[in-house]
């Protein structure tokens, strides 16, 4: 084979290789790209209120042991333990109404919005595990 022979097989065989990959590696129909989308958004909607669900539990849980715990206490100790659960019923309000939004489709609760309200909820445990603690000295 000469050069030129050698340099349009090349030439050809390129092309269809490209050609090839092409096929091979083409996105989805619109249809189907849509499905895999609405898919994954059903998922991460029951990932988040599922996390939210567990939360509201626990904040459920943990009203009902401080508020035990602060009618053993007298004072500003039960003073400041009670202050602590209404915090966390204000949080148990606001992570159910996210639990509704979700439910609703409403998007106004994002990832964002979810992780504060995930962390709230350990900084609240924490300080209340902390007035638990100072008080028990």
């Amino acid at each position: 084979m000469s050069k030129n022979n050698k340099f349009g097989f090349g030439v050809i065989l390129g092309a269809i290789a490209g050609i090839l990959a092409g096929f091979l590696t083409a996105p989805k129909s619109g249809k189907e790209t849509r499905d895999d989308i609405k898919k994954k958004a059903h998922e991460v909607k029951g990932s988040a209120e599922r996390r939210l669900k567990d939360a509201h539990k626990e904040l459920g849980k943990l009203i009902d042991e401080t508020t035990a715990k602060a009618e053993k206490l007298k004072g500003q100790a039960r003073d400041e333990l009670k202050d602590l659960t209404a915090k966390a019923e204000e949080l148990k309000a606001q992570i159910k109404s996210a639990i509704t939004s979700i439910k609703s489709g409403d998007d106004d609760n994002d990832d964002a919005t979810i992780d504060k309200l995930l962390k709230d909820l350990v900084a609240l445990k924490e300080k209340i595990a902390k007035q638990v603690k100072s008080v028990t000295k």
